[in-house]
C-alpha cells in the first residue's frame, strides 16, 4: 500500500524513522517539542502572511520549527522572520546549521570559456535613482547592543578561497577570494564629489571608535603559522593613472581635503602625527650587495630629445598658510636614531661605513654635465619669488648646520670633504658678488698634514669691483672691534702659527704668509701695485705701538748655517733694465711720512730705523746693512743704538771702526774718527766736537 501511494504521489518512500515529516495545525509546535523529524513541514492553518508554513530546524526529540515566507512577485523567498533585535525570529543557526546552504561542483567536466556562478544576483535599473542606497547583494551582521566578539573572525561576508593541494595560477589567469570588475560598456563620466570605485569601504552612524589595537579600512594579514602574503597590494603601473592617493589636492590649500592632523593619530603614545606609516624591521645579516629600505620611489625618464619638465624621485611638501611655525617644518626629513646603541663599523672593515640622516648618491654611467649645467649630491635651490624679511638675528642660507637642542652635542665638524673626494674643495662664486661670514668668536682650523700639495690653501678670485677684498676682516665703515681690553697676550685679527715638527728633514723655504701679485704690464699706467698693506691708525697712543713687528727668534743650540735675517727686503729687476720717471723713485726698503707733521720726540723711542743690541754678537759684521747682491759687498753701514741723546745718527761700541780723536782740523777740535771702506780703499769720515764754523 505505501509503495503504491508513493508512485501516485511521484515520491520517494519515507524513512521508517521515528518522528513525522508532515503536519498542520492551528498551532505551531512549540520549540522542544518532540516527534517531528528534522526537516519536516508544518502548515499554520489559521496563520497569516509570513507565518502559513514552517520547516523544522531542530531535531526529532526537540523540534524548532521556523518560518518560510514566500510572497510579492514569484521569486522573491524569504527564509525566516525579520526582527531587529528579537532573538529567534530568524533561522535558529548552529555548528553544521545554515540558514540557506547551495552546493554546486564541476561534475567532473571543465567549463570551457564561460562565466559559471555558484550563486548570481542581478539587479537590472532602467531609469535614473536618486536618493536610494540599491545593492545586487546585500550581507549584513547585525551586534545587539552589549555583545562583544573574541577570537574568530567575524564578517558580514566572506570570500573563502580552499587551496586543497598543490595548485598552479598559470599566465592570464586571476585566483582571488574576492574579485571587483567594473565593466565600462561606452564611457564612465565622474562628476565633482562623485565616486566610483573597485571597492568602497566607509563607516556609518555616530558612534565613535577606540582603537587600542589595529583598526584599518583594509587590513592585511595571515592566521598563525600560515604563509606571508609575497605583496600586501600591488597595482601594474599601466593599470592605473595616480598609484595611490591619500587625501586629496586643492589648489586654494585648503585643509578641508587633507588627512586632518589630530592627538587621535598619536598611536603609539610617541608623539607622531602620521598620514602614512611604513615600518620595517632587518634581524638577520643581510649580504653586502643588499640595500633594505622602508621605502622606495624609482622614476624612470626615457623620452626622445629634450626633457623640460622637472623630473623627481620623490617630493615632500610643506604648504605654509598664515601660520607661525614654532619649532622645525621641512618638505623632507631624514634621521638615524639610536635605540640601544649602534657602532659605524666594526673596527676591521675597509668599506668604512657612512650613516646619515640623509644620504645623496648619484650612480651610473655615461653622464655629461654640459656648460651652465650642474649635477649635484646636495643642491638648495631658492624658490621664494618674494623678499625674504630677515628680523634680529634670522638667517636665510642655503644650508644651516646647528643642534636641535642645547644639550645635545656638537658636530664634530660642521663640513667635512673626505680626501680626494672633491677635485675643488669648496667654491665660492665670485668674490664681487659672493663672501664667507665667519661668526664672532669662531676658530677657523685648517688641516694640519698635506700629503703631496704645495701649499695648504690655494685662492682663485676675479676682483672686478674697487673695494673689496678676496678676504676681509672688517672694514673702514665697520671695523672688527676689541670690546674689551685683551689683556697681556695679543689678540691677534688673524693668527697664523705653523710649526716644522721634528723628524720631518729638510723643507727647504717654510713660510706662513706670502703675498704676490702680479701686474699684467699692459700699459696700464695708472695701476698702482701693493702685494701687501699694514696700516696702524692711533687715537690716543698708549704703551708701544707698531704698524708692523717682524721677529726672528733662533731656539735651540745647533748653528745657523745659512741666512738669519729679522726682515729681508728684496728688490729684482728681471728681462732687461728699467726706467724710473714721473718723479717716481726705486727702493729695496722705502720709509715715509703720509703727510707732513711735527713730530716732538721727548725720549729716544722715535726712530726711523731702530736696532737694539742687547746682548753679544759674535762675528757681527752689521746690524742695519745696505747692500748690493754682489759677494764683495761694496758698501755698508752699521748703526748701534746706545745712551740716550739727540743725534740723528749714533754710533755706538763699535771698537776699532770708531776711534776717539782729540786733535782738530783748521782749529776746529775732534772728537772721533769713523773708519769707512770705499772700493776697497781704507778712509776715515772726521768727527767734529761741535759745529764747525
Amino acid at each position: 500500500m505505501i509503495d503504491r501511494l508513493c508512485m501516485l504521489l511521484k515520491m520517494k518512500k519515507p524513512e521508517m524513522n521515528r518522528g513525522l515529516l508532515s503536519a498542520s495545525g492551528t498551532t505551531v509546535p512549540a520549540d522542544g517539542t518532540d516527534g517531528y523529524q528534522t526537516g519536516c513541514v508544518f502548515q499554520h492553518t489559521d496563520g497569516a502572511s509570513g507565518t502559513v508554513f514552517y520547516v523544522n530546524n531542530g531535531s526529532v526529540t526537540s523540534c524548532q520549527f521556523d518560518a518560510v515566507t514566500t510572497g510579492g512577485p514569484a521569486d522573491t523567498l524569504t527564509i525566516g522572520a525579520f526582527s531587529s533585535l528579537t532573538a529567534g525570529s530568524g533561522i535558529a543557526l548552529s555548528d553544521g546549521v545554515s540558514a540557506a546552504v547551495i552546493y554546486g561542483d564541476d561534475n567532473g567536466v571543465a567549463f570551457g570559456s564561460v562565466s559559471i556562478y555558484n550563486f548570481r544576483s542581478r539587479l537590472l535599473l532602467t531609469v535614473d535613482q536618486a536618493g536610494a542606497s540599491i545593492r545586487a547583494v546585500g550581507a549584513q551582521l547585525k551586534l545587539a547592543t552589549g555583545v562583544d566578539v573574541a577570537t574568530g573572525i567575524y564578517t558580514a561576508n566572506q570570500g573563502y578561497l580552499e587551496l586543497a593541494g598543490a595548485h598552479v595560477a598559470q599566465a592570464g589567469a586571476t585566483l582571488s577570494c574576492v574579485d571587483a570588475s567594473l565593466e565600462i560598456g561606452t564611457s564612465l563620466t565622474v562628476d565633482a564629489n562623485g565616486e566610483a570605485c573597485g571597492v568602497h569601504v566607509e563607516t556609518t552612524g555616530a558612534g565613535t571608535i577606540t582603537n587600542n589595537g589595529t583598526c584599518a579600512a583594509i587590513l592585511i594579514d595571515n592566521a598563525a603559522g600560515a604563509v606571508e602574503w609575497p605583496v600586501g597590494i600591488y597595482m601594474p603601473g599601466p593599470d592605473v593613472t595616480t598609484g595611490l592617493r591619500i587625501g586629496d589636492w586643492i589648489g586654494s590649500a585648503a585643509t578641508t581635503h587633507g588627512v586632518m592632523f589630530g592627538a587621535d593619530m598619536d598611536v603609539y603614545g610617541d608623539g607622531q602625527l602620521d598620514v602614512m606609516q611604513v615600518h620595517g624591521a632587518t634581524s638577520t645579516a643581510l649580504a653586502g650587495n643588499y640595500s633594505a629600505k622602508c621605502g622606495r620611489f624609482r622614476h624612470v625618464v626615457q623620452v626622445a630629445g629634450t626633457l623640460e619638465a622637472e623630473a623627481y624621485g620623490l617630493v615632500g611638501q610643506v604648504v605654509a598658510k598664515t601660520v607661525v611655525f614654532g619649532l622645525y617644518a621641512a618638505g623632507l626629513m631624514g634621521t638615524i636614531e639610536s635605540n640601544g646603541g649602534f657602532h659605524a663599523g666594526d673596527g676591521a672593515s675597509t668599506s668604512y661605513p657612512c650613516m646619515a640622516g640623509v644620504i645623496a648618491r648619484p650612480s651610473g654611467s655615461g653622464i655629461t654635465v654640459d656648460t651652465g649645467s650642474v649635477l649635484a649630491g646636495f643642491a638648495a635651490l631658492s624658490n621664494t619669488n618674494t623678499s625674504v624679511t630677515l628680523g634680529g638675528t634670522g638667517v636665510y642660507p642655503g644650508v644651516y648646520v646647528a643642534k636641535c637642542q642645547a644639550a645635545c652635542i656638537a658636530w664634530s665638524h660642521g663640513l667635512y670633504i673626505a680626501d680626494s673626494a672633491a677635485a675643488t674643495g669648496i667654491k665660492i662664486g665670485t668674490c664681487a658678488t659672493m663672501g664667507v661670514n665667519i661668526a664672532d668668536d669662531t676658530t677657523l682650523v685648517l688641516g694640519t698634514t698635506v700629503a703631496t700639495a704645495a701649499t695648504k690653501v690655494t685662492a682663485e678670485f676675479d676682483e672686478t669691483t674697487t673695494g673689496i677684498g678676496y678676504i676681509q676682516l672688517g672694514s673702514s665703515t665697520a671695523p672688527m672691534v676689541y670690546n674689551a681690553d685683551p689683556g697681556a697676550t695679543p689678540q691677534p685679527a688673524v693668527d697664523v702659527n705653523i710649526t716644522h715638527s721634528a723628524g720631518a728633514g729638510n723643507a727647504g723655504w717654510c713660510r706662513a704668509i706670502v703675498a704676490k701679485m702680479i701686474l699684467s704690464g699692459d700699459g696700464d699706467t695708472g695701476s698702482h701695485l701693493q702685494p701687501l698693506l699694514v696700516t696702524a691708525e692711533v687715537s690716543a697712543p698708549a704703551g708701544s705701538n707698531y704698524s708692523a713687528e717682524v721677529k726672528i727668534i733662533h731656539k735651540g743650540t745647533d748653528t745657523v748655517s745659512g741666512n738669519f735675517f729679522g726682515m729681508q727686503c728684496h728688490m729684482a729687476v728681471e728681462d732687461g733694465n728699467f726706467e724710473i720717471n714721473n718723479a717716481g723713485g726705486a727702493a729695496i726698503f722705502n720709509l715715509t711720512s703720509d703727510e707732513a707733521r711735527t713730530v716732538t720726540c721727548t725720549s729716544e723711542n722715535l726712530n726711523v730705523v731702530l736696532v737694539k743690541n742687547t746682548s753679544t754678537i759674535a762675528g757681527i759684521a752689521s746690524l742695519l746693512k745696505l747692500s748690493s747682491a754682489g759677494a764683495d759687498d761694496p758698501a755698508y753701514l752699521a748703526i748701534f743704538e746706545g745712551a740716550a741723546d739727540t743725534a740723528l745718527i749714533k754710533f755706538q761700541n763699535c771698537g776699532a771702526n770708531v776711534v776717539a780723536n782729540t786733535t782738530s782740523i783748521d782749529g776746529e777740535a775732534l772728537q772721533h774718527i769713523i773708519k769707512v771702506s770705499v772700493n776697497g780703499v781704507v778712509g776715515y769720515i772726521p768727527i767734529f766736537a761741535s759745529v764747525p764754523t
